[in-house]
């Protein structure tokens, strides 16, 4: 359950919250649950005996569900954002909901300038019509900006912020100074003699280990699969599971 308010509509409070059914078994454990809708409202504190008024019965999957809840614009209260997986912008008082990229955009994005999962947002600068908003986001993959209301993003993270979550790294006595690591949610990189760390395989990084025989040889989680590499070559990466 979320609530926010709008110096550009005194007097109000908007919330959205989910209203879903928790399924159990036959011993009485939950083992899931069952999304009703999740609607977008608002109240008139102003008015005596007011009534929740609905504005959108039953907003996207991705927006508020578990997510970093939303805020609307002090410019402008028909611009809202929210999201789960990505920042999603409404500009029509929560009627919909579409990522934060231009209007025709459907799908999240994923990359290092707007990284999935979102944790926090703040719109710093509001505008009229949401069109040049600036927004800051905090995800997965660190902090990032967008001045244009979300149609483009810059990654703010730059050599100083240090946010990777290695879930698991190995090494070799055979290969000194060599590091592999899964990280979460940011790939898998490889360390060389010199410091510097390289991509090493895509995907949401787990176990690595590097064979006792072979310590050229890798072997890794990303997402479900194990992959393998030889040679500390990316290109020669194969899904073996």
């Amino acid at each position: 359950f979320h609530v926010d308010a709008s110096t550009f509509a005194p007097g109000k409070i908007f919330a959205m919250y989910n209203d879903y059914e928790e399924i159990t078994n036959a011993q009485g454990a939950i083992i899931g649950n069952t999304l009703h809708n999740k609607p977008y409202m608002s109240l008139d504190l102003a008015t005596p005996d007011a009534k929740w008024q609905v504005l959108n019965a039953t907003v996207n999957t991705d927006v508020g569900f578990f997510g970093a809840g939303f805020e609307i614009s002090d410019a402008d209260f028909s611009v809202i954002y929210s999201g789960k997986l990505c920042l999603q912008k409404s500009i029509d008082l929560g009627s919909s909901f579409l990522p934060a990229l231009s209007s025709s955009a459907t799908t999240c994005p994923d990359s290092d300038d707007q990284h999935a999962d979102l944790r926090g947002f703040q719109i710093y600068t509001p505008n009229t019509g949401g069109v040049n908003d600036v927004i800051l986001i905090g995800t997965d993959g660190g902090v990032s900006k967008s001045t244009d209301g979300g149609i483009s993003w810059a990654n703010l993270n730059g050599s100083t912020l240090i946010l990777t979550q290695f879930y698991d790294i190995t090494n070799s006595s055979a290969r000194p100074g060599i590091i592999a690591g899964g990280a979460q949610d940011n790939h898998t990189y490889l360390r060389q003699t010199n410091g510097q760390w390289s991509l090493y395989a895509y995907g949401d990084g787990g176990h690595t280990i590097m064979d006792a025989n072979t310590p050229t040889t890798i072997y890794g989680r990303g997402n479900a699969n194990l992959f393998k590499s030889v040679n500390d070559n990316i290109s020669s990466l194969t899904t073996v599971y």
